[in-house]
């Protein structure tokens, strides 16, 4: 949702009323503001929190309004061939910029693919965005199922503990997407991708 503050727009995430997402948002907002203390000059290509309300029981969250997600770039340039090479280059050195402070002030992001990195309305940058998986390292719990199943690490998929590298694969993951046009891994579960790997 998009709305306008001031002289500019911001994006609106609205989360439903739920403990699960009640959960979600706080975790959320814990990691933004983390994100921007550490980033007050804004320079590492993570989602800017602007503020936050509530609207009777929804949590509301703004964020400065981006042009679109990597997703809807890579179907609009590169649905099967991919994206230039140049551009790829750009995107990943942003969004390594972005993991190093995410993980820095030590979160781990756990849901990196082309959806959740949203890409400027003139495609010269990008920013890491849903916060909303996001844990502290120390919060680690090990699950299977942590991460979109194309972008899932195999420590992830084994059991073992979550650390930052969970992040690296995803994004190495997301970036073969975007140049390839096709996606790295294609298993069915777990054990398939595990064998794929």
């Amino acid at each position: 949702m998009l709305a306008r503050a001031g002289a500019s727009a911001v994006a609106v995430k609205v989360l439903r009323d739920n403990d699960r997402m009640r959960m979600e948002g706080r975790r959320e907002l814990a990691a933004l503001k983390a994100v921007r203390e550490a980033d007050r000059r804004d320079k590492h290509f993570l989602v800017r929190l602007r503020e936050s309300f509530h609207h009777g029981n929804y949590l509301c969250i703004c964020f400065d309004a981006m042009g679109g997600s990597l997703k809807e770039a890579q179907d609009k340039f590169g649905r099967t061939v991919g994206i230039a090479l140049g551009a790829v280059k750009q995107y990943a050195l942003q969004l390594f910029r972005a993991l190093a402070l995410l993980h820095k002030v030590g979160y781990v992001h756990a849901d990196i693919k082309p959806q959740n990195v949203l890409v400027s309305g003139d495609y010269s940058h990008v920013r890491l965005g849903d916060l909303g998986s996001a844990f502290r390292l120390e919060a680690a719990e090990s699950t299977a199922y942590l991460v979109t199943p194309y972008y899932r690490a195999p420590e992830v998929m084994l059991g073992l503990v979550h650390s930052p590298a969970l992040d690296v694969w995803s994004l190495g993951c997301v970036l073969f997407e975007i140049f390839t046009g096709e996606l790295a891994f294609t298993g069915q579960d777990n054990n398939d991708m595990l064998f794929r790997f």
